[in-house]
């Protein structure tokens, strides 16, 4: 059986969709236990933002 900790360990960093994806878990459940990992001190989460261009920002930018 492959665990949350195994996968992390070779496709680090990955999303929690990934993980319920590779898994086949639900993912609420995934995230449950990310979170468990995290208050155990296992795991560090970071949340990365991206941006892209609106329509009217692509509009203006033309």
């Amino acid at each position: 059986m492959t665990y949350i900790s195994d996968l992390l360990a070779s496709h680090y960093p990955c999303s929690a969709e990934f993980i319920a994806d590779v898994l086949r878990w639900p993912l609420a459940e995934v995230k449950a236990e990310l979170a468990k990992m995290e208050r155990r001190g296992e795991i560090e989460s970071s949340v990365s933002v991206t941006y892209r261009l609106s329509e009217e920002g692509e509009k203006k930018c033309a």
